[in-house]
């Protein structure tokens, strides 16, 4: 007993250590950010890439949003990476104004795609790549915000994510919380102290100076956390920039998100597994917050495991009840916290909250199924590139 005991111990100090390093960033919140000088007035030429599969459906909505742009047209050019497509997705891309670039490769995931458009376009005359995805729309003034970032010095820059959808079911709407969270607890914080935010998803600026001088070397089929992992790596900051908006449509369907998040989790493995030493050197060495972020992100998976097995190890060294005296009122307090962290966000974000509500209520047991999918993802070897089918049409943000 007294063994389980110590480990317990140990278990609940980690798990503490951890909440209360988020919690605290969070904080940073209400900081006021520094204004950032300046550095030019250039209108740098963009070259958005939109890796696409079957997305005939949707392809049109995110080509016309960039054709909407408060830009010069002369400044931007809007690239469909199509690969693996056995639908008109080429078609519908080329008769809405975008250029196409075919795979010849064997494609597995999104990451694979990109490599060989940035191969390819190695030679292009470009100042900044945009990555996106085919069921995104953007704002009028996403590449007007990206410029003034690239003018304030930003190497690799992040957009606000917003939902797409205007019917939210609880799946969807606990989608949106979760990017929500990670753009107003997790990335604006860090923008207001001058680090790295996080990348995310979709709606990524990219230098082409960083893509020239470092690749896009990712292996693993979460390819934005890797990409913020190189970016830590190589002491480049991600800078956060919240009025370049990207709406993406969001799975509805709970089976489908499950197949999603189920991709995600072993992506994080994947990551941990290659990148975990690396990022603990860079950290010793550097004392980077960027490289900190990564290793926790990274570990994720096993701390909420961890947090099983105490739950566990408690159930075999209190009493019955004690143990039900203690855990339900535990779990009655997150359950609480938790919704009101997504009521909040959802506040911040300006949205209805009555149709938010679902999603805000359910969102506790949204991450709950996360916990299934980190332990049953211990036991997948290989974890296929799903198609995620997207059909959200919308006329107006």
């Amino acid at each position: 007993m007294k063994t389980l005991e110590i480990i317990n111990i140990i278990i609940m100090l980690g798990l503490t250590i951890y909440s209360t390093y988020f919690v605290v960033t969070a904080l940073f919140l209400f900081k006021k950010k520094k204004e950032t000088e300046v550095l030019s007035e250039n209108q740098n030429h963009f070259t958005i890439l939109i890796p696409a599969r079957n997305e005939e459906n949707v392809i049109k909505d995110v080509i016309e949003s960039f054709n909407k742009q408060k830009y010069p047209k002369d400044k931007y050019e809007v690239i469909v990476v199509i690969n693996n497509t056995l639908d008109n997705t080429e078609g519908v891309s080329k008769s809405s104004g975008a250029s196409i670039l075919l795979c010849e490769r064997k494609i597995k995931n999104k990451g694979d795609a990109l490599k060989e458009a940035f191969d390819k376009l190695k030679n292009k005359e470009t100042d900044a790549y945009i990555i996106m995805d085919a069921d995104n729309i953007v704002n009028d003034e996403f590449l007007s915000e990206m410029n003034k970032s690239i003018n304030k010095g930003a190497l690799v820059a992040k957009s606000n994510m917003d939902i797409k959808a205007k019917q939210n079911t609880w799946v969807s709407s606990s989608y949106a919380i979760y990017f929500f969270i990670q753009s107003i607890l997790f990335s604006k914080p860090r923008n207001n102290i001058g680090v790295s935010s996080a990348i995310n998803g979709t709606g990524i600026m990219i230098k082409k100076e960083i893509i020239d001088k470092y690749g896009f070397n990712v292996k693993t089929i979460t390819e934005d956390l890797e990409f913020m992992t190189l970016c830590a790596l190589n002491n480049v900051k991600i800078t956060y920039v919240e009025n370049a908006i990207c709406y993406a449509e969001h799975p509805s369907n709970f089976k489908v998100s499950m197949l999603q998040r189920r991709r995600w989790t072993k992506g994080i493995y994947e990551g941990f597994m290659l990148y975990i030493n690396k990022l603990a050197k860079h950290l010793i060495k550097y004392h980077t917050i960027e490289s900190l972020d990564c290793l926790l992100i990274y570990s994720t998976p096993i701390i909420l495991i961890t947090s099983i097995i105490s739950l566990i190890i408690n159930l075999l060294i209190v009493p019955l009840p004690l143990f039900l005296k203690i855990t339900i009122p535990s779990l009655i307090i997150s359950y609480i916290s938790i919704s009101l962290c997504a009521l909040f966000v959802c506040i911040k974000n300006k949205k209805n909250i009555k149709e938010f509500l679902s999603g805000i209520l359910m969102f506790p047991i949204f991450l709950l199924t996360w916990q299934y999918l980190n332990i049953i993802i211990l036991f997948k070897k290989e974890i296929a590139w799903d198609e995620i089918k997207h059909s959200e049409k919308i006329e107006n943000i």
